[in-house]
């Protein structure tokens, strides 16, 4: 999940519910059933001549494109288990 301020942007993942958890299981061991989540995984400053007006994420999760009036910027986003790393293109 992508969020655009004037020259910044932040970018969330989105958890995925553990396999075991059932609202079966839940009850019977007095668990609260699992509601969802999320995690920021990254908060970044652009410099750009004007604000930011357009931003989006590819359907794979490895690009990351912002743009302002002006200028289109590439990112290439490399997670693994702990951290996600950011790369121009």
């Amino acid at each position: 999940m992508l969020c655009l301020r004037e020259n910044g942007l932040s970018v969330w993942r989105i958890l995925k519910k553990p396999q075991q958890e059932t609202a079966d299981n839940a009850q019977e061991y007095d668990i609260e059933p699992w509601n969802g989540g999320w995690e920021k995984v990254l908060e970044m400053d652009l410099t750009v001549v004007s604000n930011l007006i357009a931003g989006d994420i590819s359907e794979d999760g490895r690009w990351l494109t912002v743009s302002d009036i002006y200028e289109v910027k590439l990112f290439w986003l490399y997670t693994d288990v702990c951290s996600v790393s950011l790369f121009s293109a």
